[in-house]
């Protein structure tokens, strides 16, 4: 049985509406489980899965007035990697039931057994993995926005190991995420131009440098051409204040 570390909760509560917005499909892979979690765990993020059907209001809502929403899909951007899951018997994915996390040697299941796998009964419902792409748990039913902010936040601290429940939780106002400098491979950096076209930005390392760290975009995937890794860190580390998140090098092999 898959183990829950933290209280399922039903909230059918309508969410705030915002004019900001970024748009889903910029951040959200559609029916990809596998390739959800390959990119997890090279770009060191959690992982939300979104389970939901094509005739679900309550989906829709999600998917218009929460997920989309700037602080949201912000966090989610810098801290996860968000697959969408419809029930499909064509569409497999591969999990290590045992352990209860992702596996790509594990069993294969269905996209529809894969509902049944994380006990969703109906849609949506939210179910959220580590860094170690390992299962926490889920949440079923729409969830507001703030709500929706403070469980992203609640998992990404995992404040449940340190028996910290969701009710008694401090959410940190301000926080969006961590710099991650982290090298990849050619074949992930092409993919996520790919899959991310309008969120994944590519630069040499000289361009790089040209920018006023300041200003630049930091909901991107920026993803840059450098001799070596450490030469990134060298000049990020010695320049002011900066507001970036996920900053991905591909190394020369020279």
């Amino acid at each position: 049985m898959l183990k829950r570390l933290f209280a399922i909760i039903l909230l059918l509560s309508i969410p705030f509406i915002t004019v900001l917005s970024v748009p889903y499909d910029d951040f959200v892979l559609f029916n990809d489980f596998d390739k959800g979690f390959e990119f997890a765990q090279e770009l060191d993020k959690n992982v939300l899965l979104f389970f939901t059907s094509s005739s679900c209001i309550y989906c829709s809502q999600m998917k218009e007035d929460v997920l989309p929403v700037d602080n949201v899909a912000h966090f989610l951007i810098n801290n996860y990697i968000v697959v969408e899951l419809q029930a499909k018997d064509s569409e497999k994915g591969h999990f290590d039931v045992e352990n209860a996390k992702y596996d790509p040697e594990g069993k294969e299941y269905s996209y529809q057994e894969l509902f049944g796998l994380f006990g969703v009964r109906g849609v949506p419902a939210s179910a959220f993995f580590n860094r170690n792409l390992e299962y926490l748990g889920v949440l079923p039913g729409l969830i507001k926005e703030e709500q929706f902010l403070g469980w992203l936040k609640y998992i990404d601290e995992e404040a449940f190991r340190n028996e910290i429940e969701f009710q008694d939780y401090e959410e940190p106002q301000d926080f969006e995420g961590e710099l991650t400098i982290k090298a990849i491979d050619q074949e992930t950096s092409k993919e996520l131009g790919q899959y991310y076209p309008e969120i994944t930005k590519y630069w040499t390392l000289e361009g790089f440098k040209d920018q006023n760290l300041l200003t630049i975009d930091p909901y991107k995937y920026h993803i840059v051409d450098a001799e070596k890794l450490k030469d990134l860190q060298k000049y990020i580390n010695s320049v002011d204040k900066k507001r970036l998140f996920n900053v991905f090098v591909v190394e020369s092999n020279e």
